[in-house]
């Protein structure tokens, strides 16, 4: 399994630091987090930090061709209002996110979602998440990648 925190430097729980990228820029807070409406949910750390603009997440050394689960933890850590970020996600080529909205998602900044997905990792054992800004910036806090 894999477990990346993402805009982190340092490991956070079982979470490593952010690794696997290509774009995007890193931010952080300090402001509580509220886990409440996610079930097993990443550190709350994982949640205080983000990678965010458009970036790809290229994660390697997967066993080749097998169904794995995707986790994506979020948190809106700079706007205070639905529609101020929109973005997609695609997992392998295929979207799985259409025009997400955190805020709007969560009906709160600072509190965490979790989306969950099923995809296959390719003949080479990789898994490629990609993050597509529709307004401001695509954000993501934390990838999980499960057997």
């Amino acid at each position: 399994q894999v477990q990346i925190s993402n805009g982190q430097a340092s490991i956070t729980g079982n979470f490593t630091a952010d690794q696997y990228f290509s774009g995007g820029t890193q931010h952080s807070v300090t402001n509580t987090i509220n886990l409440s409406g996610v079930t097993d949910p990443a550190p709350t750390a994982v949640y205080q930090s983000e990678r965010y603009g458009n970036m790809t997440y290229t994660i390697t050394g997967l066993t080749a061709a097998t169904a794995h689960t995707v986790r994506l933890h979020f948190a809106e850590l700079y706007w205070t209002a639905t529609g101020r970020r929109v973005f997609n996600v695609a997992i392998n080529g295929t979207s799985v996110l259409s025009s997400f909205d955190i805020y709007k998602t969560a009906g709160a900044q600072y509190k965490a979602v979790v989306r969950e997905f099923t995809a296959t990792s390719t003949s080479s054992g990789t898994i490629t998440v990609q993050f597509t800004t529709v307004t401001d910036n695509a954000s993501i806090s934390g990838i999980e990648i499960l057997k």
